[in-house]
């Protein structure tokens, strides 16, 4: 009977072998749950006259008779972290009932249970059983560690996403993640935006809802046209991860932009962009300021250099008779005495002359009246009155043009530009038997041209600048000072405008051309020159 008590006692080779295949198998197991119901299963189907059950953490999933049987000895276990200390599982008190703690060194995760109808029939399988709670406890804690290293990577994704958010909808730049779209070359042609922030929708006017998920050419069509070179900068960020920085002015918002992009993956990139457009006109007014003065540093140089030399003419004259003066006086040639008065007082009003249109040209870009739409045909008629006596000396025929386009700008002074033209063109005729005057409009790539135009002594290619500078006369025999066309470009010049003269050559006539620039180009034209001067200190 011993030797038979023995043996029974001896443990099945093949229930040994099951139970470590359950071992082996505890890590690829996904969940306590899932764990639970495979070992239950397994040992059911190993151990003889046994029904087993795992209870995480107070948690049970009994099966046979751990059924029948009432758990309700560890409610609160479900609330206990596993490095909270061991609880005693009351079902174990019953003889038919082994509880197998699950523990580690770090933690307690409940227990095996397994029941049978003859207790002693598990004997055999006490260590093998204890190994197995331990194998387990070691796969829990592993899964737990697992799970709360997931749990903490999660609360730090969240947090970081947070922090990301705020970020990126408090930043005053405005930013755009986008993904790249190229075609079957690699050639990149679109991109679609995946996230933009609240200061994208300010700076561009275009709101969220309106872009996410699009392409570039459907949210804004006309940008391939405004800035081509944008695909291809913002293809190389995304393809390369090479920065990028630059700006670049889209005619389809109005706006110039400082953009920074860069890819934080391959096929994608974030730009970051400023509204510098006020910046920009500031830099492009600057420019223009310096060009202003540069220009008027030139000018005045010529100036000065031009004014002294015609004034000396008429002082040595007046020097030259005034000694001559002294003479006749002592020697009494009253004769003499009086032609040189004449003399000394034609110097003296020549220089008078001189002095103010000197004087004019140099008022004209700072006394500037406001400006103003002005039809061309009230100008033209105007000085055709004021010239009247002229062209009827000379004989001229005048035909004006019936369409003449409205003009806007200092109507006293460009009513000066139009006489001064049109005595030009009367001074200038020669020897022509039937003078005659046109005065009418051209387009030119949309512009309007405005022209006077004579059948005169015409003006060879090499002269077509100079007879707008300082006391530039071809005919030396000619009326006047020779100031009349500085004083017309310098007016044109502070509209914003452009001035110039066509002529074959001698004898060909000539036709003298100006263009204005549209309204609000213009106040701006004349409220640069206005700044120039303040700049530089003028004064009248």
């Amino acid at each position: 009977m011993g030797m038979s008590a023995g043996a029974h006692r001896e443990p099945k080779a093949s229930i040994l072998g099951q139970l470590l295949a359950v071992q082996n198998v505890l890590h690829v197991l996904p969940s306590p749950e899932k764990m639970g119901q495979f070992i239950s299963q397994a040992l059911n189907s190993s151990l003889p006259e046994c029904s087993s059950s795992l209870c995480i953490r107070g948690q049970a999933g009994p099966v046979g008779d751990v059924a029948g049987r009432q758990c309700a000895a560890c409610p609160a276990a479900k609330e206990r972290a596993p490095e909270s200390p061991p609880y005693d599982c009351r079902l174990a008190v019953d003889d038919g009932v082994r509880a197998y703690p699950l523990a580690t060194v770090d933690g307690f995760y409940g227990h095996l249970l397994v029941a049978a109808e003859k207790p002693e029939a598990l004997e055999p399988y006490e260590p093998f059983l204890i190994n197995l709670a331990n194998a387990i406890a070691l796969s829990l804690e592993n899964k737990w560690q697992r799970r709360q290293l997931e749990l903490q990577t999660e609360k730090a994704l969240r947090e970081s996403e947070y922090r990301y958010r705020s970020l990126f909808e408090a930043m005053l730049n405005g930013v755009a993640h986008c993904k790249m779209v190229f075609d079957e070359h690699g050639k990149p042609v679109d991109w679609v935006y995946l996230d933009v922030n609240e200061a994208f929708e300010r700076i561009t006017g275009l709101k969220k809802g309106m872009v996410l998920g699009k392409r570039v050419t459907e949210a804004t069509p006309k940008l391939r046209e405004d800035a081509p070179e944008l695909f291809e900068i913002y293809g190389k960020v995304a393809s390369t991860g090479e920065k990028a920085s630059f700006d670049v002015y889209l005619d389809s918002l109005q706006m110039w932009l400082s953009v920074r992009a860069h890819s934080p993956k391959r096929g994608h990139l974030v730009a970051v962009f400023d509204d510098i457009t006020e910046r920009k006109r500031a830099e492009k007014e600057r420019e223009q300021l310096i060009a202003t003065l540069e220009s008027q540093n030139s000018e005045l140089e010529r100036f000065a250099y031009t004014v002294s030399h015609d004034l000396k003419s008429p002082l040595i004259t007046i020097n030259g008779y005034a000694g001559m003066l002294r003479e006749d006086l002592a020697e009494g040639h009253s004769e003499q005495i009086q032609n040189d008065l004449d003399r000394i007082s034609t110097a003296a009003t020549r220089m008078e002359d001189l002095l103010n249109d000197v004087l004019e040209l140099s008022r004209v870009g700072r006394l500037i009246n406001p400006p103003e739409q002005v039809r061309l045909e009230d100008l033209v008629n105007e000085s055709l009155e004021l010239v009247a006596g002229q062209i009827k000396r000379r004989g001229v025929t005048v035909a004006v043009s019936p369409d003449l386009p409205t003009l806007y700008g200092d109507s006293p002074r460009l009513l000066e530009v139009v006489q001064n033209l049109i005595e030009n063109a009367v001074k200038y005729m020669g020897s022509q038997p039937r003078p005659r005057i046109e005065i009418g409009v051209r387009s030119e790539n949309d512009v309007d041209v405005c022209y006077v135009r004579d059948n005169g002594i015409g003006i060879e290619p090499q002269y077509h600048d100079q007879v707008f500078g300082l006391f530039n006369k071809l005919d030396k025999t000619s009326e006047g000072s020779g100031i009349g066309l500085a004083i017309v470009k310098r007016i044109i010049d502070v509209h914003g405008g452009r001035i110039w003269v066509e002529s074959e050559g001698p004898g060909k006539g000539s036709t003298f051309c100006f263009t204005l620039p549209p309204k609000g180009e213009a106040g701006a034209a004349a409220t640069a020159v206005l700044a120039s001067f303040a700049a530089t200190g003028s004064r009248d």
